[in-house]
């Protein structure tokens, strides 16, 4: 019987990295990517729960992998080792993307909201970006740690513009869904000033949270 369950184990262990491994980059249901992720970590556990538990507990993937080893060890199923190799590999992701988003450009056309949405969920959890789009449709971005000076920004800005950027968008991860703030306000006028005065236009200031994106001009707060 034993032998059985572990034939079955591997099995359905090996379809789930066939599947993972068919979709395109960006577009693996998270649910899935955690529960293989898992599968090293926990080699002879049912990692589907697990991996469940930790969504429902951190609300994402990218708050899974921004969680710290302490808060992780509280899920059922995740012990030190588990847990530090969840932080280790986050670790490694926001390196990967904040290299990848303030070291080279994206060029191609994309749906803007979804690639700043991207940034700020797989970036730390407290993270600010501005977006700079040109007439051609070249997206040019800047990340940023949200307790970081937002003078950092108005350099961005002053580059791509002169590089030809006709429009930005700034935004703001509130990971815990909260609304935005004062600060935001503040920073979201200093920003538009600055792209003014270089003939562009600050779209809008957005904010992404765990369930969705929100707009601080939809919000009557710009």
């Amino acid at each position: 019987m034993k032998e059985h369950t572990k034939k079955m184990a591997e099995k359905h262990r090996a379809r789930a990295r066939e599947k993972v491994a068919c979709y395109d980059r960006g577009s693996v249901p998270p649910e899935l990517a955690l529960e293989v992720f898992l599968f090293d970590c926990l080699p002879r556990v049912d990692t589907y729960p697990a991996a469940h538990r930790l969504i429902e507990r951190f609300g994402s993937v990218g708050g899974v992998f921004s969680a710290s080893a302490e808060e992780l060890m509280t899920v059922r199923g995740i012990g030190e080792k588990t847990a530090r190799k969840i932080v280790e590999t986050g670790r490694i992701l926001d390196a990967a993307v904040i290299e990848a988003f303030t070291r080279h450009p994206i060029v191609g056309e994309c749906d803007v909201f979804p690639l700043i949405s991207w940034i700020l969920k797989n970036a730390a959890v407290d993270t600010k970006a501005v977006v700079a789009l040109t007439g051609e449709r070249i997206y040019v971005s800047h990340a940023t740690s949200a307790a970081e000076d937002d003078e950092s920004f108005v350099d961005f800005i002053k580059d791509a513009a002169a590089r030809g950027a006709k429009y930005f968008i700034f935004a703001h991860a509130h990971p815990e869904g909260y609304p935005a703030t004062l600060d935001d306000s503040v920073a979201t006028h200093r920003l538009s000033e600055v792209a003014a005065e270089c003939g562009a236009e600050l779209v809008d200031h957005i904010v992404v949270t765990g369930s969705g994106i929100e707009t601080v001009r939809n919000n009557g707060e710009r």
